[in-house]
């Protein structure tokens, strides 16, 4: 007699856009044992169906990996996790408004390096160069850590490894300056786009664009 799949969800703060929920369902995927993965970057939840041999610490480290925080639910059989619904509003919400995330906090201080290093160019112009690197720097290692981390994983044209070629791109052009005040816009975009739900294809796995002969014809019949 084979086993009933199980079904772990997870809540998973952090998530913000698409490309984070493609992410996770890419790195989960990896993991031994796991057979279906379903994300939903609206309400932060992450459900995997498994064959009951993958443990919470895997997921949850995993998800440390990409720079996430993930909080186990009890895993339940594939039945009654469908009639249980989804988390409450403040489970989801993850307790903590927007502005007060991890992405928003390196947003605040992206700036705040950027307009010490005007400040500094002004007063000192032989350190403008070196002073906007050190602005570069405080915004681009965490982005560049996120970078590296989701290519380990299985995503390696992430929007983070974008941004760090191009920022690293800029210093060697010398345009450290512009690539100093675009830093930040890659955190803070993201956390002030909020929700984005899931993705067409995770929402409806057999919906499919309708073909041509499907579509009703805009002739007239004589």
């Amino acid at each position: 007699m084979t086993a009933q799949p199980l079904e772990s969800r997870y809540r998973v703060t952090g998530m913000d856009c698409a490309s984070c929920g493609r992410k996770i369902d890419t790195a989960i995927r990896r993991l031994p044992g796991v057979e279906d993965v379903s994300v939903a970057v609206q309400t932060g939840v992450l459900k995997i169906r498994h064959g009951g041999d993958l443990a919470d610490e895997a997921v949850l480290q995993q998800l440390r990996n990409l720079g996430y925080i993930g909080e186990a639910a009890a895993p339940t059989s594939g039945a009654v996790a469908a009639a249980a619904g989804p988390p409450p509003a403040a489970a989801r919400a993850g307790g903590a408004p927007w502005w007060w995330t991890g992405k928003a906090r390196l947003t605040a201080l992206c700036g705040l390096a950027l307009l010490s290093a005007y400040g500094l160019g002004t007063l000192f112009p032989s350190l403008e160069r070196y002073a906007f690197l050190a602005a570069l720097a405080v915004g681009l290692i965490p982005i560049a850590s996120r970078a590296f981390s989701a290519a380990r994983h299985g995503t390696p044209f992430s929007i983070e490894m974008l941004m760090t070629i191009a920022a690293v791109g800029a210093v060697f052009i010398g345009a450290a300056e512009e690539a100093a005040a675009v830093v930040p816009v890659v955190p803070g975009r993201r956390d002030a786009r909020r929700g984005g739900g899931r993705t067409r294809a995770q929402e409806h796995p057999g919906a499919r664009r309708p073909r041509a002969q499907d579509r009703p014809s805009s002739r007239r019949t004589g």
